[in-house]
């Protein structure tokens, strides 16, 4: 089948599905499926699809809301499968990204924080609009930590998340 436009979708939406607590269930009236949640997942988000064309939830969810499917969607407390309709936030691919958790690769288990081998003392960093901010170089973790926290909010406002 084929994408339907944002007004089309988000009247099929509507007719098909009901919103509850962060999950989509099938409206009454879907013969066998009334009242059931929707299931289903790719990857690391659920996913539901209309007309058989799949769709990420929280899309559909901000949709059903607000009318309109921005081009970047947020999850503000990172956990994607919490789709609460007050999780969710159009973001720019800016803001996107400054809402990013720790790697898992992290050393330090601090987001922005790593040992600088050569002094042997903990370095704070951030990226933000492709330029590197440094934090200083630290005698301890939590002294480390604490600078980085203090310049991700400075330089990522409200959408800083440190780790």
């Amino acid at each position: 089948m084929k994408e339907l436009s944002e007004k089309q979708l988000l009247e099929e939406i509507k007719e098909k599905f009901e919103y509850r607590d962060g999950n989509l269930y099938w409206r009454e009236g879907n013969g066998r499926k009334s009242g059931k949640l929707i299931r289903g997942g790719i990857g690391l988000y659920k996913v539901c699809a209309v007309n058989r064309v799949p769709y990420y939830q929280h899309r559909l969810i901000f949709l059903y809301h607000h009318g309109y499917m921005p081009k970047y969607l947020d999850h503000i407390n990172n956990d994607r499968h919490d789709n609460r309709i007050e999780n969710l936030r159009a973001v720019s691919a800016r803001q996107n990204q400054h809402n990013r958790s720790i790697n898992k690769n992290s050393t330090s288990g601090v987001k922005g924080v790593c040992l600088h081998k050569p002094s042997g003392k903990w370095m704070a960093h951030v990226c933000c609009d492709s330029k590197s901010y440094y934090g200083g170089l630290h005698d301890n973790i939590s002294d480390a930590a604490q600078a980085i926290k203090d310049l991700r909010e400075k330089l990522h406002g409200k959408f800083a998340n440190h780790g």
